[in-house]
C-alpha cells in the first residue's frame, strides 16, 4: 500500500512563487508605459478653465467700450500686452500677446492669444463692428 501525499513540495512552492513574480513583473512593465499619470486629463482641463476664465476677462473689457472701434481694439492690444500688470488674477503664470490679421473683409481683426507656464494656449479674435 503506497501513501498518498497531499500538499505541494517546497520546491514547487519555489518555482510557483518565481513564475508569479516573473509574471507580474512582465505585466507591470507592459502597463506602466500606458498609465503614466492618471491625473493628465484632469490637470489639463484645470489649465484650460484658467485660460478660458483669463480670456473672458479680456473679452470684458473689449465688451465695455461702446463704439468697438478701432481705438478700442488698439486699447486692448495695450492691455492684452501688459498682461501681469491687468490680468494676473486671472492667471498669475500666463503672458499675452496680440496681432492685427485680416479676416474676411474685416482687415482690422486683433488675434489675441494667451499662453499659460507650461505652454499651453488659447486664442481669440476680437473685431471692429463696422456697420
Amino acid at each position: 500500500m503506497t501513501r498518498q501525499r497531499h500538499g505541494f513540495t517546497l520546491l514547487e512552492v519555489i518555482l510557483a512563487l518565481i513564475l508569479a513574480g516573473l509574471l507580474v513583473m512582465l505585466m507591470s512593465a507592459y502597463l506602466s508605459r500606458s498609465v503614466v499619470s492618471p491625473d493628465a486629463p484632469l490637470v489639463r482641463v484645470q489649465r484650460t478653465a484658467i485660460l478660458a476664465n483669463a480670456m473672458e476677462a479680456v473679452a470684458r473689457d473689449y465688451g465695455q467700450g461702446a463704439t468697438h472701434s478701432a481705438s478700442d481694439l488698439a486699447a486692448l492690444a495695450s492691455r492684452v500686452g501688459a498682461f501681469q500688470t491687468n490680468y494676473s488674477a486671472y492667471c498669475s503664470s500666463c503672458t499675452g500677446a496680440t496681432s492685427t490679421i485680416t479676416l474676411g473683409p474685416l482687415d482690422n481683426a486683433l488675434l489675441v492669444t494667451i499662453t499659460d507656464g507650461n505652454g499651453q494656449s488659447l486664442s481669440r479674435v476680437f473685431t471692429v463692428l463696422d456697420y
